[in-house]
Order: C-alpha cells, then structure tokens, then sequence
C-alpha cells in the first residue's frame, strides 16, 4: 500500500516522450511529499535522466515521509551519487519526527569504490538515520 512500484505497463506524463519508461509519476510523488509514499522503488527498466535525478535530488531535500528509496541498476555518475547524499543528509535535518530514508539501494554494478565514497562523504561528521545501504 504504501510502497509504488513503477511497473513497465505504467504510462509516463503526457508529452513526456517516455511513455512507459518515464519516472515522472514516482517523481512528482516524492516533489509533492506524498504521505502516502514511504517506499519508492525505480525499476532498472525505467528511464532515469540527469534530469530526473536532479529531480530526485531535489525532492528529497524536502520530503519528510519517504524511508526507502531503491534505484538500483541505473548508472549514476559520481557527481550524481555526492548529489544524492547531500540531499539525504540535508533531508536528515528536517525536524520530521523521523521520517528520514533509512534504507538505501542506488547504483549498478560498475559504481565501485568511487562512487560509494561519493555517495557516502557528504554523511562524515553527521548525524544520518541510514539503517541500510545497498
């Protein structure tokens, strides 16, 4: 109930160019801090742009109810990753009686040591609720 997995049968935004492959639904989602969204998961087969992942970045500054975020299988590039750890990490800072993601599943095979390092500098020295990192 709580959880939306974006299925391939599912339609992007009108005039998106995406059709099923957009993530635009689960994004504005997580821009508009849907109560109801605690767990978001991004299919490999999804289409996820720069563009969206500024999206997300973005979102999750501000969202105080999602707790589970998974995008795994989708290439994300260092600066991609340090951006979405200090969105988490500025997310953690919100007076939101723990609504703070907690568990975490981005990247492919081919991140590497790089990439986590990138994902996970912007937490040293702070306070995170991460429970889970995948």
């Amino acid at each position: 109930k709580n959880q939306l997995f974006i299925k391939s049968l599912n339609r992007g935004s009108a005039g998106d160019g995406l059709g099923f492959k957009s993530c635009n639904s689960i994004l504005t989602r997580i821009e508009t801090n849907d109560e109801t969204l605690t767990s978001a998961i991004i299919l490999p087969m999804k289409v996820l742009t720069v563009a969206d992942v500024t999206r997300l970045c973005r979102a999750i500054r501000s969202n105080t109810n999602l707790r589970s975020l998974s995008a795994s299988g989708h290439v994300l590039t260092v600066d991609q990753l340090r951006c979405l750890g200090d969105a988490i990490v500025e997310s953690h800072g919100i007076d939101c009686d723990g609504g703070w993601i907690r568990d975490l599943a981005v990247g492919d095979a081919q991140m590497g040591n790089i990439g986590v390092t990138a994902l996970l500098q912007p937490f040293v020295g702070k306070t995170n609720h991460l429970r889970e990192l995948d």
